[in-house]
């Protein structure tokens, strides 16, 4: 399990997105084509908010990462959008000998965002508003893969 950040509660995400759309009324209305892009994009992120934490509002959340081997070929499947880091990292990691495959947003994770690394990117900024895993689970999630694969390969 990797380390969640706090989210905001269903009631919380609810009157955001209810804001959001609003402001996206209010802004078609006007016929400001310019706001109408923003208030969209604002509104979609308010919507997806909403749709994690009422995926998550148990507070225990365990993100999948699978580890498998066919072969001599290792293959990693993450959760969310972990960034080409974990891939170039799981690879440095391991022997040359060893073929290793990593795919992103496996393991239905619709939800579940960005995988932030230490340190993360700004409070404000788009990765950060919609992870659910907090700082560092890049990292950890790194650690679990290499030390998998190490497990298999020499035991």
């Amino acid at each position: 399990a990797l380390w969640r950040r706090d989210l905001d509660t269903v009631e919380v995400a609810e009157v955001t997105l209810r804001g959001a759309e609003a402001r996206l009324a209010e802004a078609e209305a006007e016929g400001d084509e310019a706001e109408v892009k923003l208030q969209t994009a604002l509104a979609e992120q308010a919507r997806r908010n909403l749709r994690k934490v009422e995926d998550w509002r148990s507070g225990a959340v365990t993100i999948s990462l699978y580890v498998w081997q066919l072969g001599q070929i290792f293959f990693v499947a993450a959760p969310g959008e972990p960034y080409s880091w974990l891939q170039t990292e799981v690879r440095r990691r391991c022997s040359d000998d060893i073929d290793v495959i990593v795919m992103s947003n496996t393991n239905g994770s619709l939800s579940q965002g960005y995988m932030l690394p230490t340190p993360a990117p700004a409070p404000n900024s788009y990765q950060h508003k919609i992870a659910v895993v907090g700082d560092g689970g890049l990292e950890m999630a790194v650690d679990a893969a290499v030390a998998q694969i190490n497990e298999w390969v020499y035991g």
